[in-house]
């Protein structure tokens, strides 16, 4: 059992509001499909991708649907935190290691695309931080930092992106490696829960659940009998 202190619940009232899920999508909004509608292993089947690897965490919370204590975010997102934060270590550092690395996503691009420009989007570049849209200085920085991270972790680096630009995410890259091992794998969970927030709030019915997929997954595939992110994340 793990007895690290994990950051407050994204869901929380007391968490950061710039952390996903977004200020936009309401903190007790319900979920669709519905927890307590669901089998358990259709369950699973559903719920089980808000953690990449995560069908053991959806699998333990399964029993405790019935009663539709869990149909709203908050809720089913706390009971999952639980069940991460109290598993054995070994189980957690799988669950870290099965999380895509945000920098596999780095490339060098336009930082706004022609698409975006006819669009009249501006570059905020959110969904995976910019890194995806790199000038090639930056691609090369990023490159530089993360061989080191690699080296003296041998994680996957994990970022819950939304509303950060390329250079807080690189700023981030660079702090993170004065962590000691332990200190990384906390971080490295905590921003797991962020991004199971993220990915539940595309659940919802809030204003903001497409731009909350962006941050954690793909959105919910709206041509299933009951939504379900596609597992990709990210970070």
């Amino acid at each position: 059992m793990s007895t690290d202190q994990p950051d407050a619940s994204p869901f929380s009232p007391t968490a950061d509001r710039t952390a996903p899920p977004g200020a936009g999508t309401p903190r007790d909004a319900a979920l669709s499909p519905a927890p307590s509608t669901l089998d358990q292993v259709r369950f699973v089947d559903v719920y089980g991708r808000v953690y990449d690897g995560g069908d053991w965490v959806a699998e333990a919370v399964a029993p405790q649907t019935d009663a539709g204590g869990l149909d709203r975010a908050p809720a089913l997102h706390a009971a999952l935190m639980r069940v991460v934060e109290t598993a054995a270590p070994l189980d957690q550092m799988r669950l870290i290691r099965a999380h895509p690395d945000l920098t596999q996503k780095a490339a060098i691009g336009d930082a706004r695309s022609t698409a975006d420009a006819a669009a009249g989007d501006t570059d905020d570049r959110s969904e995976s931080g910019g890194i995806d849209r790199c000038t090639p200085e930056e691609y090369a920085t990023i490159e530089a930092l993360h061989a080191r991270y690699r080296k003296r972790f041998g994680l996957p680096f994990i970022l819950a992106t939304r509303g950060l630009d390329l250079g807080r995410v690189m700023a981030a890259l660079q702090a993170r490696l004065a962590h000691d091992f332990q200190a990384e794998r906390r971080t490295a969970l905590d921003e797991l829960h962020k991004i199971a927030a993220a990915r539940l709030a595309a659940f919802t019915a809030g204003p903001d659940a497409d731009a909350d997929a962006n941050a954690g997954a793909d959105p919910p595939d709206d041509t299933a009998d009951a939504q379900s992110p596609a597992g990709t994340s990210q970070s």
